[in-house]
């Protein structure tokens, strides 16, 4: 009787990957938060201008919106605005769930980190959209560090359908 209750134990706390047997993901099923590291200091809010400021971003920030693929549903969606950087600092320390714009073949994509590896080639990730949906599994490519060109530092929801700037197609 013990055994059979710290079979299912087990079964219930057991960390695995997307490509683990049965296709599940994290604990309880649930997927990895992004992990991109802003410092607490480098946000400051002026409550008197209700301004918000994040320092240390450079070399560069864009904002993007993403197209109605529904991939990143319920977290992105088309006309929220993702604050994306290229950044070293941020580029470098890359981990499961951070969400990464990479691009191959012209084609740029928007997903989250599932899987992280390294090969005679060196480093890489494979990447799945959040709506389990529309992406049951990981995507087949393999990103090498080269093809990614940005990583999302947060996410504004608002409706900005019409901005004429930094769409990002998935």
């Amino acid at each position: 009787m013990i055994k059979k209750i710290l079979e299912m134990l087990a079964q219930m706390f057991s960390v695995k990957t997307p490509y683990d047997e049965g296709n599940e993901t994290i604990i309880g099923g649930e997927l990895p938060s992004p992990r991109v590291a802003i410092d607490r200091r480098d946000i400051h809010y002026y409550p008197d201008s209700a301004r918000l400021v994040v320092d240390m971003i450079l070399p560069r920030v864009m904002l993007a919106t993403v197209q109605a693929s529904n991939s990143m549903e319920p977290l992105i969606d088309i006309g929220h605005i993702a604050v994306l950087s290229d950044n070293e600092k941020y580029m470098s320390h890359l981990n499961f769930g951070d969400i990464i714009i990479w691009e191959k073949g012209g084609k740029k994509i928007i997903h989250s980190i599932v899987e992280i590896g390294e090969d005679s080639l060196g480093w890489y990730c494979r990447t799945q959209g959040l709506n389990r949906h529309t992406n049951p599994t990981p995507d087949e490519e393999i990103i090498r560090k080269e093809d990614i060109k940005w990583v999302a530092l947060c996410v504004f929801w608002c409706d900005s359908k019409e901005l004429s700037w930094g769409v990002i197609y998935e």
